[in-house]
């Protein structure tokens, strides 16, 4: 699995975790609470 995906995954996973629907939701209201997107905490290896 290349690791994009795993990033994908991640933030999937994480959104139904804390009852998100969908990812993109999870997303915007990530982004609207802490000022930048899930994907921007990852490690950038």
């Amino acid at each position: 699995m290349s690791l994009k995906r795993k990033r994908k995954n991640w933030i999937t996973e994480t959104a139904h975790t804390f009852g998100f629907s969908d990812s993109s939701h999870y997303t915007r209201t990530f982004k609207e609470t802490f000022g930048v997107t899930p994907k921007f905490l990852l490690p950038k290896t």
